[in-house]
């Protein structure tokens, strides 16, 4: 069984490279995995679905997608 690791905003920063409004936005538009909510205002995101829309975007990139 592989274990879940969730991530914060500061994580998914570091490994995107795009700021927390874009993070947000992209995510309203649906482009972007959803955060998990943990209790009140404490959210997370999982790390294997922040990697999976990163490798997403590199295939993209190397067909010549934007």
């Amino acid at each position: 069984m592989s274990q879940t690791k969730l991530i914060n905003i500061a994580q998914v920063r570091q490994l995107t490279g795009i700021s927390t409004a874009s993070i947000y936005r992209l995510m309203a538009s649906g482009m972007f995995p959803n955060q998990v909510r943990l209790f009140g205002r404490k959210v997370m995101w999982l790390e294997e679905e922040v990697n999976d829309w990163i490798e997403d975007r590199i295939i993209e990139a190397k067909r010549g997608g934007n």
